[in-house]
């Protein structure tokens, strides 16, 4: 088995997708197989492997939403962003 140092996908999830992670970890706790057996060979290993990650890969697709609006913070004001700089400055100190 090779596990590959270079990433499968150039680009990232969408900054608006989200993933209910307790619904995600129910439905592979529920549908995660259970190995009876030995693997005896290392194609049984990989077909292992691959069907767990295919459950793993759907399972977090149907657990995704997306959100609305993406989430962004107010501009601070001035003021605080002063009051910011000069606590900085007297922790360096």
């Amino acid at each position: 088995m090779t596990i590959s140092d270079s990433p499968i996908t150039i680009n990232p999830q969408a900054a608006r997708k989200r993933i209910n992670w307790k619904k995600c970890k129910q439905k592979l706790w529920l549908k995660s197989p259970i190995l009876t057996t030995k693997l005896s060979n290392p194609t049984e290993i990989d077909n292992e492997v691959d069907s767990f990650t295919t459950l793993i890969k759907s399972s977090t697709e149907k657990c995704s939403y997306l959100i609305n609006k993406p989430q962004t913070r107010e501009p601070l004001s001035p003021d605080i962003l002063l009051e910011i700089a000069n606590k900085r400055n007297l922790r360096k100190d």
